[in-house]
């Protein structure tokens, strides 16, 4: 997990222990200038017959009391402030380890993450952390005050604290189990409900809409029992929490009705108690959020560690690795100068696989035995991953591209030499100029035009109400899969990359769709390396790469 103390938020955890101690402060002085004007009423204090002294009394208890409140109030947005900055920084590690590649998770799971997890750190972060920093200071005042009143009341109340906090600590392993065992299950169901939703279609022509009803059902009810075992506890912590003021006050009343203590004393103790006591019945809940906060960081720490782990490395060139070095003494990237393209090194499944070079305009055809060794080295070529977020042990290997290795390269240096469309993948949300501008957003609004009618959607997206400016949603709607896939092309040929990288694109489209991806490609002036199970319906003629064949084994023509 990242650190909650730096940068911003430590100076804004700095002003809430200004703020904690401040508030403890004023409620020490509103409490024991309570007890100087009753003892000043009865006529035993200087106060009795003393205007000036009376009202100055009544000033600094009214002054501390507005303290209190305006302490209350900064601590309030200042921890609002710590736990929102501090849940936000989560949420963008989250979703770059979404983003990142490698294997990811159901997308009910990554909801349930960005939602239940990180409301659970939000919570701990601003109303258990920081209520619990603020109640430390005032409840070791209110003991010491107490103790310095009367021994028998000092003594009391310390010794309930101390039951309290033996029984909080006795019920937070109980309480992390079941904050676990939750969450367990509600990413089960969530996972259950997004994969049962994207696979709706299979399920009504099957007939299984009341099974799977019933599944959803069962998972449901396991969630709910599961959220009952912890309401139990939960409810337990909260209890102790608001019962040991009440002891604290009937305390001070039996001491008062014995004499114990005089009138001063108890109107004293009665109104610091008063102060202590919201924070102290708090703690039951601060216990119920911390354990839910540890619940949550089971989950989503080692789903964000990759993203850390690349963060907080430091930052090397290539060459200073031997080994880095040596491959690319021998891999010289001047060879794929004048937008040849140039692979060399590349695993696939863990399978070294002969290297590529490929002339300017060439058209290559990757063969492989299984849709999964193609799926890995298109997502290879179009996005290198670093070590920890693919979790590979890639050796180093050579992507050069039009005199630039890529292999490591910044998103910007990629996004301007490759080009990707891939059958299936859906639209972010936006408009659709976004969407073909994506990525290259540095391009002209005229360029969008020119893209969108060179795959022949300039006049079905101007017969939208809002034309380029149309809100794409749910994966592309309200294009049809066809006209997505034309607009993947449309992005991925903007500004003429050196290298095309196409997966299995044309099973997408219709067959006047593959007529236009044919005339794109006939002209079209960089290396293509496409994927295709009829490649002759989109174009003439090509070359094999054959990703099965051993290294060592030459290129096929």
């Amino acid at each position: 997990m990242p650190r909650l103390l730096a940068g911003e938020r430590l100076r804004t955890f700095a002003a809430l222990l200004a703020a904690a101690f401040a508030g403890a402060t004023c409620a020490i002085i509103a409490a024991l200038t309570v007890g100087q004007l009753v003892s000043g009423h009865t006529g035993s204090g200087q106060l009795a017959g003393n205007v000036g002294a009376l009202a100055g009394s009544i000033s600094v208890l009214a002054g501390s009391v507005l303290g209190v409140g305006i302490t209350k109030y900064l601590e309030r947005v200042l921890a609002e402030r710590l736990g929102q900055s501090y849940v936000h920084e989560i949420r963008v590690l989250l979703l770059r380890a979404a983003l990142g590649g490698g294997r990811t998770p159901s997308l009910g799971i990554t909801i349930a993450r960005s939602t239940n997890d990180l409301s659970s750190i939000r919570n701990w972060v601003s109303q258990g952390l920081v209520p619990l920093i603020a109640a430390v200071p005032l409840v070791l005042a209110t003991i010491a005050l107490f103790w310095a009143l009367s021994l028998p009341l000092g003594v009391t109340v310390l010794v309930l604290m101390l039951i309290l906090c033996a029984i909080l600590a006795y019920l937070a392993k109980p309480a992390l189990e079941r904050a676990r065992e939750l969450r367990r299950l509600r990413g089960n169901l969530a996972a259950r409900i997004s994969d049962t939703i994207r696979a709706s279609e299979g399920i009504r022509a099957a007939g299984g809409t009341d099974r799977e009803i019933r599944n959803l059902d069962r998972s449901g009810t396991r969630v709910m029992g599961a959220a009952i075992d912890r309401a139990r506890v939960a409810g337990s912590l909260r209890g102790f929490s608001m019962t040991t003021p009440l002891l604290g006050s009937a305390v001070i009343a039996g001491l008062g009705a014995t004499g114990a203590i005089d009138v001063a004393t108890i109107s004293t103790a009665l109104m610091l108690l008063g102060f202590v006591s919201a924070p102290v019945s708090e703690l039951g809940r601060v216990v119920e959020y911390r354990q839910n906060f540890n619940a949550a960081r089971r989950i989503i720490g080692p789903a964000i560690a990759p993203v850390l782990a690349e963060a907080s490395e430091t930052k090397v060139e290539l060459l200073d690795n031997l080994e880095a070095a040596t491959a690319l003494a021998a891999w010289d990237v001047d060879d794929s100068e004048g937008g040849r393209v140039v692979i060399r090194g590349l695993r696939v499944e863990g399978t070294r696989v002969p290297p590529l070079y490929a002339e300017e305009g060439e058209r290559i055809l990757v063969n492989a035995s299984t849709q999964g060794r193609i799926d890995e080295l298109f997502s290879t070529l179009s996005a290198p991953l670093s070590p920890q977020l693919s979790g590979s042990d890639q050796p180093v290997w050579s992507l050069a591209v039009d005199g630039k290795e890529l292999n490591g390269a910044s998103g910007k240096e990629r996004r301007r030499r490759t080009g990707y469309a891939a059958s299936g993948v859906p639209l972010e949300r936006g408009t659709i100029a976004r969407a073909v501008r994506y990525r290259r957003p540095d391009m002209s609004a005229r360029r969008t035009t020119e893209a969108l009618a060179s795959v022949g959607l300039l006049e079905r997206v101007r017969a939208l109400p809002d034309g380029e400016n149309t809100q794409l949603r749910r994966g592309g709607l309200p294009l049809d899969r066809s006209e997505v896939a034309l607009l993947h092309v449309a992005r991925a040929t903007l500004g003429n990359p050196a290298m095309l990288l196409l997966k299995n694109i044309d099973s997408d489209l219709t067959e006047a769709g593959r007529d236009v991806l044919r005339e794109i490609l006939r002209d079209y002036p960089g290396v293509v390396i496409f994927a295709s199970t009829r490649p002759g319906d989109v174009l003439e003629s090509w070359r094999s790469w054959n990703v099965d064949a051993p290294a060592q084994v030459a290129v096929s023509v």
